[in-house]
């Protein structure tokens, strides 16, 4: 376990963003006197608006059907509680959106021996310490003009459809394929506009349990004190994890303190498999 706290800042500053990560328009980690070192900072959302009506009552500028709808924590309303005027979603809206310090991390070795077998295991994971998965900005088409994910095309509002049929040419709707309610990703746009500002969209809870590492040998005596010990291993054999992003041990700034928990196209831990000799003489 390992609590931390920023207690102040050079010059008395209330706080200091964090370098540069790749896409953001506004950098998401920030240092900030009274919270732990290097948070993640920026908008809330709250699902996607399905219609005009719902994105004109927000009083964006950037609000439209099908857009991720951030919610405004500092908007200005008139004496009947409508918005006074358009407003951006900008700095002062922003909260605090997660936190790279797990709560613990941890770690289960077993080495077992049964005649001349043996076999080791290791177990590694933590609990806690979020990720901020940069590569999603555009794998889940929020800043991307080019291919996404299948599964955000597939959850992604759409403009309800509607055609001419029947005797009369009517124009006949299809409730089927309405997906301006309950869509869980922003329309699927050529010019995605105004998305891509750090949110609680690309934060994601880094929890895992991996099965790290599988030895298991067998000796064979020879001559003299002399043996042969036949060994297979295994690493990186299973990983149980709810974060969608290729692997929830990021690598990508793992020697930068001022920006854990950000996974920027990281090479996934490799599955490995060895089969070994080892001569003792």
């Amino acid at each position: 376990m390992n609590r931390n706290e920023l207690t102040s800042l050079n010059s008395n500053l209330d706080f200091q963003l964090g370098p540069n990560i790749g896409f953001a328009r506004t950098n998401p980690i920030i240092f900030r006197a009274g919270s732990p070192v290097g948070i993640f900072w920026g908008a809330q959302t709250d699902g996607i608006y399905a219609n005009w009506e719902e994105a004109n009552a927000s009083g964006l500028s950037n609000a439209a059907p099908g857009e991720i709808r951030y919610i405004n924590n500092n908007i200005d309303l008139d004496s009947e509680g409508n918005p006074s005027a358009v407003q951006e979603i900008n700095f002062d809206d922003y909260v605090q959106i997660g936190d790279p310090n797990p709560d613990f991390t941890f770690g289960i070795t077993n080495n077992l021996n049964y005649g001349k077998w043996d076999l080791s295991i290791l177990i590694t994971g933590q609990k806690g310490g979020d990720i901020f998965w940069v590569d999603s900005w555009q794998l889940n088409g929020i800043n991307n003009t080019r291919n996404v994910l299948k599964e955000a095309y597939d959850n992604s509002w759409r403009a309800p459809i509607a055609y001419v049929g029947g005797e009369d040419g009517q124009v006949i709707y299809d409730p089927t394929l309405d997906r301006t309610n309950g869509a869980s990703e922003p329309a699927a746009l050529v010019d995605t506009g105004a998305r891509a500002i750090p949110s609680d969209r690309q934060v994601f809870d880094g929890s895992f349990v991996r099965l790290k590492n599988v030895n298991l040998g067998y000796t064979y005596s020879l001559k003299n004190g002399q043996n042969l010990r036949v060994y297979l291993s295994g690493r990186n054999l299973i990983t149980i994890t709810d974060y969608p992003g290729y692997d929830p041990e990021i690598q990508t700034y793992n020697r930068d303190p001022q920006r854990r928990g950000v996974d920027f196209g990281s090479y996934p831990g490799v599955r490995s498999y060895i089969l070994g000799l080892k001569f003792n003489f």
